[in-house]
């Protein structure tokens, strides 16, 4: 079988310091290498040409994607390998990379994306970065910027398809990078939403931007009403399209699923749960929606009387967030893709509370001990784990699990707020203010949202309210 060449494609400004690294992390499966400069003022093109790379001068106007396909254009192999200039790519052998070229159904591959120093299986991301090379596949949106949209619809035409894949890079930018590019996007996100009013995903994407989330939650901090809003416009106008372009938007299950999980901050879980339900007839072939629609049911049901719910209603919708779950868990292969954990990992979390709704501490515990054994940093996990002692009426145990879930992930904000309830109630006042004041350090938008004390009941079910 004939040899599949490969050209890595980048941009670059001013990357002197890492372009080199860059570079030679994909030296050994890479034929071809283009950099596209945007304006350095430094050494980073003349380490780019030492490393063999061709290196063109591309204008740079405010539009990421326009770079990347003045890059793309210049390509001459038959695949492309996209890196930006703070990533590397991790060891692969360029066996293993052929066999993934020659596939004959591939139009492409997914890449996880990992934080530096973190490892493959973690909270991470998948992007398309190795996809074959033809005019018709290029990037769109200026911030943001994909090149899954016009893959899929090239690939869709051919009987192709996106696959997964093993391959990982590891994006090594620092904290000060991540903050400026953070603000750099916020920035753009907004210039292009006044300029296309009426596109949905640049307010998803802007979303993605500015909300805190932990884990498959969005957290309830300051700012949350106006990214709501700008969500629900993104939804309605993607609910407006006609069905075929709505069904083409590949982003559009995961702006569904990420209004409902801000819905479900804002405890308007009865929303939540309507948008997953018309997400579904939109997207039925998507099954991490069945986890949204679970995840809304289950926060619908923890409101206990405030969800308005009929016995008859609240069993039907228990037996459904259950199915959901159980499907999930079913779907899970081998080794899920790091940012679908919602198949292996969050689905025992739920049937873990429900349980706890249920009034059985142990057969949750037994959940939540299922996710550990999948992931020991799982802090929610350890959060259940602490209800579930808490049920039983051992405020001290639960104590020690609190501390645990929140030095596993100190973003847990639940877990700090249920732990200083427990060390007021316990009598150790001091420690208890200064659980506070960490909440107070760690979400200085929160405190003034609302009371934290009204927030926590009417986040977590009402059995766990008296205990």
């Amino acid at each position: 079988m004939k040899r599949k060449t490969v050209t890595l494609c980048m941009i670059a400004k001013d990357e002197e310091a890492t372009i080199g690294q860059t570079i030679k992390s994909a030296l050994a499966v890479v034929d071809e290498i283009v950099v596209g400069d945007t304006g350095s003022s430094d050494n980073t093109r003349l380490i780019a040409e030492g490393y063999g790379a061709r290196v063109v001068d591309v204008p740079w106007d405010d539009d990421f994607a326009a770079a990347r396909n003045a890059v793309l254009a210049e390509a001459r192999c038959d695949w492309i390998l996209v890196l930006d200039a703070d990533e590397r790519l991790q060891p692969v052998r360029p066996v293993e990379l052929q066999r993934l070229l020659s596939e004959p159904e591939a139009a492409g591959y997914r890449v996880a994306v990992l934080a530096g120093g973190q490892e493959r299986g973690e909270e991470s991301t998948t992007q398309v970065r190795l996809f074959r090379n033809h005019p018709y596949v290029r990037y769109c949106y200026p911030v943001h910027e994909t090149v899954e949209i016009a893959l899929e619809n090239w690939a869709t035409a051919r009987g192709l398809a996106i696959l997964g894949s093993q391959l990982a890079l590891i994006h090594d930018g620092g904290p000060d990078r991540a903050a400026n590019r953070g603000e750099r996007n916020r920035r753009l996100l907004r210039e292009a939403s006044r300029e296309y009013p009426y596109e949905p995903y640049f307010a998803y994407c802007l979303a993605t931007e500015t909300l805190t989330r932990l884990e498959d939650e969005v957290l309830p901090v300051a700012g949350l009403g106006k990214t709501v809003r700008q969500l629900d416009r993104a939804w309605g106008t993607v609910r407006g399209m006609a069905p075929e372009a709505a069904a083409a938007l590949a982003y559009g299950p995961d702006l569904a699923g990420l209004l409902g999980a801000a819905q479900i901050a804002q405890l308007e879980t009865a929303a939540a749960l309507d948008v997953v339900r018309d997400a579904m007839e939109i997207y039925p072939d998507r099954p991490e929606l069945r986890f949204r629609r679970a995840v809304a049911a289950v926060r619908h049901l923890a409101r206990g009387d405030d969800a308005g719910l009929t016995l008859v209603a609240a069993s039907s919708l228990r037996k459904l967030a259950t199915r959901d779950l159980e499907v999930c868990l079913a779907s899970a292969g081998a080794a899920p893709d790091a940012d679908e954990r919602w198949r292996d990992l969050y689905p025992w979390r739920y049937l873990g509370l429900l349980d706890l709704l249920d009034g059985n501490p142990d057969a949750a515990e037994r959940r939540f001990d299922r996710a550990l054994d999948l992931a020991p940093l799982y802090s929610h996990a350890w959060l259940g784990k602490a209800e579930c002692d808490r049920l039983r009426g051992n405020g001290r145990r639960a104590l020690d699990y609190y501390l645990r879930a929140v030095t596993t992930d100190e973003r847990n904000l639940s877990a700090w707020l249920r732990g200083g309830q427990v060390l007021e109630e316990l009598g150790f006042r001091d420690n208890a203010k200064s659980w506070r004041a960490k909440i107070e350090t760690l979400f200085p938008e929160f405190v003034g949202l609302r009371d934290a004390s009204d927030w926590l009941d009417e986040m977590l079910p009402r059995r766990l309210q008296t205990t």
